[in-house]
């Protein structure tokens, strides 16, 4: 494995881990404030944030 391929992993690792977390976030602001939280999973599924959908259905509880 060359050292370009490692860096390479590093950074897809590393955004995972990144989306992840914002996964999480979104799962305590469910808990916090419900509503907001539908508009922050909305908003996504209509594109308007970059990267991924968050992990979790908007509906799941």
């Amino acid at each position: 494995m060359s050292q370009g391929n490692i860096e390479d992993d590093a950074a897809v690792v590393n955004t995972i881990l990144l989306w992840r977390i914002y996964d999480l976030m979104l799962l305590d602001l469910m808990a916090r404030n419900p509503e907001l939280a539908r508009k922050v999973a909305t908003a996504h599924e209509r594109g308007e944030f970059i990267g991924p959908n968050p992990a979790f259905s908007k509906d799941s509880e």
